[in-house]
């Protein structure tokens, strides 16, 4: 955590944000101080959540106990699969058994199975919960005390997980769950690597008891599991809520630094709005209906960490549109909603470019992290309405293989807006020519082309 960049974007974002409310005028001047405080807040939560943080490597304890390897499947590629299940097979510890829970009931997955010295497990009645329950259903077949999970793109890539990480059970009593960072075969700018989430957000949870659930490379104990009554199904996925009971009931969890497998991640533009809408509806589920701040047994600072989560989809949702849809609208019928253009840009500039270049050093150097994050504001806009509507959304596991299709028409709403302020910037300038007021919405012109860009090329440019 580069600590003094991180003050210093904190003071020169408090210093705008202390200033903006005094100099912004009627009703879209509130509407444009909210939106850009909600932005900042992001900023003030990240140093109150990750100034500290732990790293947590394997542990010098040895735990010599049994272990049941779930590889959950519905329609994956029987070649990635069949991958995963060698390398499960190939992890060093004594005592294990690896179960394939296929809830695709194909036959051909039950041969790969037996093929490698799997056992084969697929839930007689109709699948219900998803991969909760597909996970339940190994709980209630297998007898090991600890449970690995792994999807079915999840290769093992260090054989040492098991005997590198169980010691941490045998050191507390009170842990449910191991988490470890997620590595996928992408390249290293490549925004699926959330290098921000695994190397700094989940260090900083770490460190306050917060840590959560991957999804995969996850160990979990089965006595904990138990206690809360397995895996839980009331959300879309089970990792984010089954941590959040577990904090709940005053279990400890915690994050390993150190990637153990190797998975895929969507290249397609419409899997990746699939998988990250996923994400998004569940936490925000989460956030409306299971809100942190009114449950009992979490801390202050697990109340303040699961709420970070949300915030961060909600920012993209409401606060990125509304910067990129209000210059727009002012421009076009020039209103003035900030009285003072001139000091606007003196600080709101600088602060601006530390925000960008603070998330670029904590993204691995990489800007694709926050550009997608605010690229996707449809997609997020979406997850809050599917979190706020009656019912649980329909899950459907995300594509492992890209479909070879462009996705163009998914970035429409993205080229229509760029478009729009383009022509009303021309407009503008033959009719006033330039001047400060353009100026001022011009920054956010310029940061709406930089956000979108690289969706937008993704959606014309199969990669």
């Amino acid at each position: 955590m580069p600590k003094k960049l991180l003050i210093l974007t904190t003071l020169l974002n408090a210093a705008y944000i202390l200033w903006l409310p005094f100099h912004v005028r009627g009703g879209l001047g509130i509407v444009l101080g909210a939106a850009e405080i909600a932005i900042s807040s992001l900023t003030f939560i990240l140093l109150f959540n990750h100034w500290t943080q732990k790293h947590d490597r394997h542990s010098t304890k040895k735990l010599d106990t049994t272990v049941d390897v779930f590889i959950t499947t519905v329609d994956e590629p029987l070649d990635l699969l069949a991958a995963t299940i060698k390398s499960a097979q190939g992890i060093a510890y004594r005592r294990f058994t690896v179960y394939v829970l296929d809830d695709g009931r194909r036959e051909a997955v039950k041969k790969i199975a037996a093929r490698h010295g799997a056992a084969y497990l697929s839930r007689p009645d109709i699948p219900r919960d998803y991969k909760a329950g597909n996970l339940n259903f190994g709980l209630k077949n297998s007898s090991g005390t600890h449970i690995l999970v792994l999807d079915a793109d999840q290769t093992v890539t260090d054989r040492k997980i098991l005997e590198d990480l169980l010691g941490h059970f045998a050191a507390d009593r009170k842990l449910a769950m191991v988490a470890t960072r997620q590595r996928f075969n992408v390249p290293h700018t490549d925004f699926n690597n959330d290098e921000l989430f695994y190397e700094q957000m989940q260090t900083g949870k770490n460190d306050d008891n917060a840590a959560i659930s991957s999804g995969s490379g996850v160990i979990y104990a089965r006595q904990a599991l138990e206690k809360i009554g397995g895996f839980q199904t009331w959300n879309i996925v089970e990792d984010l809520y089954t941590a959040y009971v577990f904090h709940q009931r005053g279990f400890r969890t915690l994050y390993v630094n150190q990637a153990y497998t190797l998975g895929t991640a969507p290249m397609d533009l419409a899997a990746i709005y699939k998988q990250r809408g996923t994400w998004a509806t569940d936490t925000l589920r989460l956030f409306f209906r299971q809100n942190p701040f009114l449950k009992r047994g979490l801390t202050f600072r697990q109340k303040v960490h699961y709420s970070e989560l949300a915030l961060a989809y909600l920012v993209s949702a409401f606060a990125i549109t509304t910067l990129f849809v209000l210059p727009i609208f002012t421009v076009y019928f020039r209103l003035l909603i900030i009285d003072q253009p001139g000091m606007y840009l003196l600080l709101r500039i600088p602060s601006l470019a530390t925000i960008l270049y603070l998330y670029y050093r904590l993204s691995g150097n990489t800007f694709s992290t926050c550009q997608y994050w605010a690229a996707l504001f449809p997609v997020y806009l979406k997850a809050t309405i599917l979190a706020l509507w009656p019912g649980k959304p329909k899950y459907k596991v995300t594509p492992k293989v890209g479909s070879g299709k462009r996705d163009t028409l998914l970035a429409l709403p993205h080229l229509t807006l760029i478009a729009a302020a383009g022509a009303v910037s021309v407009r503008y300038l033959l009719i006033s020519g330039p001047d400060m007021f353009l100026a001022v919405n011009m920054v956010w012109f310029v940061i709406m082309a930089f956000w979108c860009y690289p969706l937008i090329r993704k959606s014309i440019y199969k990669e």
